[in-house]
This record gives C-alpha cells, structure tokens and sequence, in this order.
C-alpha cells in the first residue's frame, strides 16, 4: 500500500481512513486536524491545540491564532512532504465530485464555523433525534412490523 496521498500502481491516490461521524471521537481532540467533505464543500478542521509542526509544514506557519480563516491556504506542495500530501488528497477528492469540491474551508476549533462541522456529525445522538445507527435500527422494525 502506497504512502497517505501517494498514488499507487492503480493510479489511485491512497486516501486517509474514515471516521466515525461522531463528534467525541474526532472534534473532541483539541490536537486532531480532520478532513470532511460532504459532497458539496471540503471543511478542514483544526483543533486548538494542532501539532506546530503540522501548521508550519501545511501553512508555513507555527500557530494559526489571529489569522482569518478566510485568508488561510495550504502552502504549495514543494514547501513540504505534509503540504504535498494535503495537496494530493483534495485533488483525489476533487477529482471523484468534479466541479463540486472546489475550494477548501478552514475551521478552527472554538469558532463560528464550527457548526458547518457540527452539523456533519451525524452519528451523534442527540435528545432530540436518534443517532444514524438507531435510526437504520427503527426503520429496520417498521418495515419488518409491516410485513409481518
């Protein structure tokens, strides 16, 4: 298996793994900097506490407090393997949803935007609403209660 955001002999660019939907495992990490696309626009969430090396390596930069989010953008793939492999994997994105993922949205931990991310989590549970898994569940028996 080819490196993250390497491209193996298929041609096919080797892709970080999938996570759970859920907001404990990956927003509650102030360290984590995740990746989310949901089919309309890529989010790349940063926690507080984000590695310094990481954001030099991405964005030339040790720490991203003070800046505007809007302004953000990943450092050219030739400034660092990090930046390359970031590079590569939008491009592999990019490239399943032509036209759809075009620009990438930087989200810090803490912020406003925060909740673009947060609407993601789907299989959160909430008192209001059952989590993914318990909803597959309750459609599951309604269908087999009405076939029985």
């Amino acid at each position: 298996k080819p490196p993250l955001g390497v491209a193996g002999p298929s041609g096919f660019v080797n892709l970080p793994p999938l996570l759970p939907l859920l907001s404990e495992r990956t927003l509650a990490n102030p360290q984590g900097v995740f990746l989310l696309e949901d089919g309309r626009q890529l989010l790349m969430w940063i926690g507080r506490s984000a590695p310094p090396a990481f954001l030099v390596d991405v964005f030339g930069r040790p720490s991203l407090d003070g800046e505007d989010p809007n302004s953000l953008t990943i450092a050219p793939a030739t400034h660092s393997v990090a930046a390359a492999t970031v590079h590569n994997v939008l491009n592999a994105l990019r490239s399943e949803r032509p036209g759809q993922l075009s620009s990438l949205r930087i989200v810090r931990q803490g912020s406003p935007e925060e909740l673009l991310v947060m609407r993601c989590m789907v299989e959160d549970r909430s008192v209001q609403m059952m989590a993914y898994d318990e909803f597959l569940l309750h459609c599951h028996r309604s269908v087999m209660a009405k076939v029985a």
